[in-house]
C-alpha cells in the first residue's frame, strides 16, 4: 500500500473532481460555512460534489461519526470519502457515502489510480445545507476576485470620471 501526504491525497481527489465534470473546485474551504469538506466541486448544473480524504484506518475511524451528522445536514448532492487502497472495508462505509480506494502504481513516475469502490447516492438536500453551499460558493468567489483584484484592482480609471460630490455611490 503506497501512502501519500493529505496534500497528495487532496490533489487526486481534486483531479477525480475534474474528471468527473466539475467545473469549480475548491480545496480545504475556509469559509462561514459549519463544514470544511477537504475537497468539494460544483458541476455546472449546480451539482455540489464533496470529497472528504482520510490517511489512515484510524484518521477513518475518528472521523466517521461526523460524516453521519454531514450525511443529513451536510452539504454536497454526493459525498465521497477517499482512503488508499484496504485500510476500510465496504460494510464500514457511512450511510449515504460513496468510497473511493486509491493505490500508488509501481514505476518511477509513481503515479497513482482511482478506483470507485461503492458509488454515492443522491442525496436531497435540506435547507440548511443548501444555504451552506451557498456560503461556500460565495467564498470561493471572494477568493477568486481577490486575486484577480491583485492584477488588475477593480478603481482603476473611475476615480477619474467622477468628483467625490458626483459619484453615484
Amino acid at each position: 500500500m503506497g501512502q501519500l501526504t493529505r496534500g497528495a491525497m487532496i490533489k487526486i481527489a481534486r483531479r477525480w473532481l475534474e474528471n468527473t465534470g466539475c467545473k469549480v473546485i475548491a480545496t480545504e474551504l475556509s469559509s462561514s460555512a459549519i463544514e470544511k469538506p477537504d475537497v468539494v466541486g460544483w458541476r455546472t448544473s449546480g451539482r455540489c460534489i464533496v470529497v472528504q480524504c482520510e490517511k489512515s484506518r484510524g484518521d477513518f475511524l475518528a472521523n466517521k461519526k461526523r460524516y453521519h451528522h454531514l450525511t443529513s445536514d451536510g452539504v454536497g448532492m454526493e459525498n465521497w470519502i477517499l482512503v488508499p487502497e484496504n485500510v476500510i472495508e465496504i460494510d464500514e462505509l457511512p450511510e449515504g457515502w460513496g468510497f473511493l480506494e486509491y493505490r500508488v502504481t509501481a514505476g518511477a513516475s509513481r503515479s497513482w489510480m482511482v478506483k470507485t469502490m461503492v458509488h454515492a447516492p443522491s442525496v436531497l438536500r435540506t435547507e440548511k445545507a443548501t444555504k451552506e453551499e451557498k456560503k461556500m460558493l460565495i467564498s470561493v468567489a471572494w477568493r477568486a476576485l481577490k486575486a484577480m483584484e491583485m492584477v488588475k484592482p477593480l478603481g482603476m480609471g473611475f476615480d477619474s470620471e467622477f468628483s467625490s460630490e458626483s459619484r453615484p455611490y
